[in-house]
């Protein structure tokens, strides 16, 4: 293969991937509305915030309660 064939193999694959682009927008677009999964329904939300486990929450409530 020569340079000038390297060259315009080269030129074709980037040509064919910027003609593709707006294709693939437009596929993703569709099979995220498709798969995304729009029936209303959410997922539980977890609280990150406390760290603690429910034992150990529990157990310091009980010492609270203890004069």
């Amino acid at each position: 293969m020569t340079f000038a064939e390297t060259v315009l193999a080269v030129a074709g694959v980037v040509g064919i991937y910027f003609l593709l682009r707006p294709v693939q927008r437009r596929l993703e677009r569709y099979l995220l509305r498709k798969f995304s999964g729009h029936s209303g329904e959410h997922l539980p939300m977890i609280d990150i915030t406390d760290f603690t486990s429910r034992s150990a929450h529990e157990q310091h409530e009980k010492e609270d309660e203890q004069p």
